[in-house]
Formats: C-alpha cells, structure tokens, sequence
C-alpha cells in the first residue's frame, strides 16, 4: 500500500468511525439543553436545527435517563429515536410537534401526563416496563390501535379521552384495542372495538343541539373534551347512553337549557362553564363533578343525587344558588365548590382541603 493509499484510508476509516459513532449515541451534545442530577443526565431543551432527533444515550459519559418538562414542546419535529436508558418521560415532553410515529424503549418506567399530546401518532406500543401512563399523555392525536402491558396504570384520558378507562381499563384480558375514527355527518367520533363510541368533533352549526343515542349503529357513551366548545349553542339534549362528559366539552356558549340523561356518570372539569343555565336538574346516579363544571351560570336552585361522591374546586361559583344540600354519599368536596353567600347544609363536617373529618 502506498503513503497515498494510506492516507484515504484512514481518512475513510476516521470517517466511519466519527459518523458511526453519531449513529449509535445521537446527536451532538451541544444541540441540548441538560442537567446533571446524581450522576445521570436530564434532558431539558433541544437547540437543534434538526426536526429528525436522535437523543443520545449518554453526554459526558453519563447516561441519559429522563427526558424533562416540555424538554420538546413546539419544535415541528417530525420524528425522534429514545434511546435504551431513559426511564422517565416528564409532562409535555414532546407536547404539540408533528410526530406521526414513535418507539418507546423497553428500559422506559413512566410517561408524564401530556407527553405525546398534539401530534399526529397512528399507533403506539407501551412497553412492558412502563408502570405509568400520565394524563392525556397521548390525547388530540390520530390514534387507531394501542398496546398495553398488563399492569400499567392509565391515568384519565390517557389515550382517546375517557374510552379506555371506562371499557377496557378494567378488563386485565384486554391489553390492546383499536380505535376507528369516523366521520358522520357533522360528528366526528372514535370507535372503540367497533362497540362505543365518543364524540371528538362536531362540524355542526345549530342552535338546538339533539345528540343521537347511536351514530352509524355505535352507541355514544361519552362527549369528549372541548368538542361543542364556542358553538353558539342554546340547549343541549343529551341521550340515554352518554355516561361522560369530558372537560370543557360545552364551555363558553349561550346555554339555558341542558337535558342531563341519567346514564352520565361523571360531568367534567369546566364542562359547562360560562353559559346562561338557570335550571339544572342533576342525573339521579352521577358520581362526580369536575371543577369549575358549571362556574358562571345563572343557576337558582340544584338538587345534588345521593349517589354523588365527588364536587370539584369551584364546581359551582359564580351563580345565583341562595342555598345547597349536600348529599352523605359526598367524599371531597373541593373548595370555594359554591360562592360565600350560599348557605350550605350538611350531615358531615369538611375540613379545609375539602376531605371529610
């Protein structure tokens, strides 16, 4: 081999060998934001140009192990590689890109609530290891199957809304599931196992919104969060199979009249918030009602059903209630639940935080 010769080839090995290791530990160090916490890496923002990711396994010679707080958010990216030493994903990680797809390392034990939210992800497999799947971690994306371990614990609306928790959640046989999402006339619903659906969208433009019991044969059993928001509507009726009704799903319209079925089990956190409600009648089995439910309304008069456990923070301020009954099957009630001036009657005493003493 001549001096020439030589020199190529260990330009071309050097090459390889710099490239190569690019490939196997990710990008340049200097393209994130870390911190260092007992002699492992937290990832905590990302200063690349690169829409492509590839977080590396290790910087400085310490592994990365968690990915931190909207460490990703608003970054466009339209893919990313975990490597096999992260264990945690924190809240909003990878909140609002345009991720299509995923692959979560076996070594991952926990993803925080809104991780993966607003992207465009089809499918995701959770892996084994994870022991905790956060809130809404994979809401307002195009998901049509998931897989899950059998002992993960699904926090609300970690997937398509309130679906999983209520029908497959508790089926230990049942770890995977798909979800078709169809558009029908002016609703856009997913599907669950083709056996329930939950209503995601709403194209509609009325006044008199009359939900139908079943769309395309599928009974709807659940409204989910935001979807009738600012339409302008001024009654809502709601049929016999809707057991749930997501967060903000009716905020910020003209309502004064709501028909509650007493199929719902749960009203969500803001779901009626500022409307014009006079005249409320409560479904006679409902378990919760979020915080700030039915805030800034005009609600005279409410009669709480036995059945209910739980009122949320602030559930029923700004109103025009004079006086409340609260049921002996309530367990939490969150504070400032109805404004000072209503006189609050009770079997129970509640101390501050709203638990019973």
């Amino acid at each position: 081999m001549n001096k020439k010769t030589g020199f190529f080839s260990f330009i071309l090995c050097s090459y390889f060998l710099i490239f190569g290791q690019i490939a196997v530990f990710g990008q340049n160090a200097d393209d994130f934001e870390y911190r260092k916490e007992q002699n492992k890496i937290t990832i905590t923002g990302y200063k690349g140009s690169s829409k492509a990711v590839i977080i590396p396994e290790q910087i400085n010679k310490l592994p990365v192990t968690k990915i931190g707080y909207q460490a990703f958010a608003f970054n466009h990216l339209t893919s990313v590689s975990i490597p096999g030493s992260v264990t945690q994903i924190d809240t909003g990680a990878f909140y609002n890109n345009r991720l299509t797809s995923i692959s979560l390392p076996e070594s991952l034990i926990s993803i925080g609530e809104i991780a993966f939210s607003f992207n465009s992800i089809t499918s995701v497999t959770i892996p084994d290891s994870v022991k905790t799947v956060g809130t809404e971690a994979f809401s307002e994306n195009r998901l049509t199957s998931v897989t899950l371990p059998d002992n993960v614990d699904i926090k609300l609306n970690s997937f398509y809304l309130s679906l999983y928790d209520k029908y497959v959640k508790g089926d230990r046989k049942k770890s995977s599931f798909s979800i078709m999402i169809v558009i029908s006339d002016q609703y856009e619903i997913a599907i669950l196992d083709n056996s329930v659906a939950e209503i995601v969208g709403f194209h509609g433009h009325v006044k008199d919104l009359v939900l139908p019991e079943k769309i395309n044969g599928i009974p709807i059993v659940a409204i989910g969060n935001r979807v009738f928001s600012q339409n302008k509507l001024v009654s809502v009726t709601l049929p016999n199979s809707v057991q749930i009704i997501g967060d903000d799903a009716f905020i910020s319209n003209k309502l004064t009249k709501i028909v509650l079925p007493n199929s719902v089990r749960i009203i969500g956190n803001g779901a009626f918030i500022d409307n014009q409600i006079s005249d409320l009648v409560l479904p006679d089995f409902l378990v919760s009602i979020g915080n700030a439910a039915f805030t800034s309304n005009k609600i005279t008069e409410v009669k709480l059903p036995d059945s209910l456990v739980n009122i949320g923070f602030a559930a029923f301020s700004s109103n025009k209630l004079k006086a409340v009954v609260i049921p002996h099957s309530v367990k939490s009630l969150g504070e400032h639940a109805f404004d000072n001036s209503v006189r609050v009657k009770r079997s129970y005493q509640f101390n501050f935080s709203g638990r019973i003493l």
